[in-house]
């Protein structure tokens, strides 16, 4: 099923009306330029020395060359999202996609030069940035997320390159990341925070501190020479890091305001948001940001980190903001910058045992809130996910509002199921297995009862339980 296709039809059909953030300024070109020197704010040092010395360093013998064969390059020509936009290069994803076994053969040799060669062409690295606007009423220039329009064909090689690398450093990975693992998921970052704080609950006169941390313009300021350092010790293939560091660097970047395009700038800092490398390459940035003791731990899923603190006594708490101290000083030493306004704890403590005195970073003391968003997930400090299931059931809400327009529409019934089970049976299923075991009686009821009423509206007089999905 096309997502965004569905949508689109909903809302033509429902009549609904247009929620898109329109950037409205009286000199489009000033404000594209403005904002392109912003978005290169991190570009201040220069790395190339330390980076040509290690890459000169590295021989590349003949079993270290990798090949593309056909076979790859054609599966992910067919695998293009037709819907998405036309790179700087003007080659549309459709095209691709349409005519992906007659370009197989001709974009081979030239993939294979690029990799041979450690040679990114100019165009490829090319981007447009387009400011998307982060709230309703943007004030400032870090109101608008930078996201960036690459290369169809760019990310098609980034794909295959991407696959040979998590290949390479997939059981070197911190334990405790779970993106771009087999298997691996949200639910599985979730269930275990979960299952620790839980856990650690369960002993008497204990409680739990979990810190929250939100990075600022995080891949922007992604440095390649610590990167490339990072994939060394790993043992990542020298081809691919002499690619990814051709890739990553002297790259050209324009902003682009409504239909006005700013001035071309060149930057080798950080990667662009919307390539398909950029969350990958994060997680190798951080990997080896990790806790190091035993009561202490860092869940991160690529760049969304959460420190969980287990305590037990008052040394604990001590060493719980070694641990905050010492990732602070790591951040620092890496050129990530914490925003300490969007950085929050969490204190487990149902039993009201601890002095719960603020975290101080960077000389800000750190906010503590009752509920916080993770990972698509609210956790509250009860742990009686009330701030989940009231977020559940709006969403819910929102999708019975096109489904009694199917059904008015004379929507036949077996499509009215396949609607409710994709659009609004996924919203509950969605980490299910970490927040429904401690509902109240009061809280299932609740969304039992929006089940029963979307069961009504399809037609369906017997539904699985709430409990069956669990």
């Amino acid at each position: 099923m096309n997502s965004k296709k569905l949508w689109d039809s909903m809302k033509t059909a429902t009549n609904m009306k247009s929620t898109e953030k329109s950037l409205h300024v009286t000199d489009e070109l000033a404000k594209a330029n403005e904002l392109n020197y912003f978005y290169k704010r991190f570009d201040n040092n220069d790395f190339s020395a330390e980076c040509n010395m290690m890459l000169d360093s590295m021989v590349i013998d003949d079993a270290d060359r990798l090949k593309i064969d056909l076979k790859s390059i054609n599966k992910v020509f067919k695998q293009v999202n037709v819907t998405k936009a036309t790179g700087p290069d003007g080659i549309s994803p459709f095209l691709l996609r349409t005519c992906a076994d007659e370009l197989t053969s001709a974009w081979c040799p030239i993939f294979q030069r690029s990799l041979y060669s450690h040679i990114v062409p100019a165009l490829w690295k090319k981007a447009i940035i387009t400011p998307v606007p982060k709230k309703s009423c943007p004030q400032e220039n870090n109101d608008f997320r930078p996201i960036a329009l690459t290369s169809v064909v760019m990310k098609c090689m980034e794909k295959l390159i991407m696959s040979q690398l998590i290949k390479e450093v997939g059981s070197q990975l911190d334990p405790y990341q779970f993106a771009y693992k087999h298997q691996r998921g949200t639910d599985d970052a979730i269930n275990s925070l979960v299952h620790l704080v839980t856990k650690h609950l369960e002993n008497p006169m204990v409680y739990a501190r979990l810190l929250f941390v939100d990075f600022s313009s995080a891949f922007n300021t992604l440095q390649p020479h610590i990167l490339l350092k990072t994939m060394q010790r790993m043992n990542v293939n020298p081809s691919i890091i002499k690619w990814l560091h051709s890739f990553l660097t002297n790259r050209s970047q324009q902003v682009r305001v409504n239909k006005t395009l700013s001035e071309s700038t060149t930057i080798s800092t950080g990667v662009p948001q919307g390539c398909v490398s950029s969350p990958v390459l994060f997680t190798l940035y951080t990997n080896q940001c990790t806790c190091s003791t035993g009561n202490n731990y860092m869940i991160k899923f690529s760049d969304d980190t959460a420190i969980l603190g287990l305590i037990s006594g008052t040394s604990d708490v001590a060493i719980y903001k070694d641990e905050v101290q010492n990732f602070v000083q790591w951040c620092d030493t890496h050129f990530l910058s914490i925003n300490t306004k969007k950085t929050v704890e969490i204190i487990f403590d149902p039993k009201s045992i601890g002095d719960h005195l603020p975290l101080v970073i960077s000389g800000q003391n750190i906010g503590q809130v009752d509920s916080y968003k993770y990972l698509g997930i609210h956790i509250d400090n009860k742990l009686t996910w009330s701030a989940q299931v009231e977020n559940v059931c709006i969403r819910v809400q929102q999708r019975l509002y096109f489904l009694r327009r199917l059904r008015v529409f004379g929507v036949n019934q077996k499509v009215l199921l396949l609607f409710y089970h994709t659009v609004i049976e996924s919203i509950l299923r969605y980490g299910i297995s970490a927040w429904f075991g401690n509902l109240s009686v009061h809280l299932k009821a609740k969304i039992t009862r929006l089940m029963q009423r979307a069961m009504k509206i399809v037609g369906v007089k017997q539904h699985p339980a709430l409990q069956a999905l669990f």
